[in-house]
């Protein structure tokens, strides 16, 4: 499948099956991505930090 693959195509996954990533900084302003709007400051707090890990995923 990989040589059928062309730039354009869309690929569909079902992300359930790997499970779901656990946020890595857990103090963050919700429905902001990295800035804060309006603002300009970060969303998010780096002073918890944890280690990358996903839920189990559902086969």
């Amino acid at each position: 499948m990989e040589k059928s693959l062309l730039i354009g195509d869309f690929l569909f996954v079902r992300k359930v099956n790997y499970g779901a990533r656990i946020p890595m900084t857990p103090v963050a302003f919700p429905f902001a991505h990295h800035t804060m709007p309006f603002i300009g400051t970060k969303a998010y707090w780096e002073g918890i930090g944890l280690k990358y890990r996903r839920l189990p995923g559902m086969v």
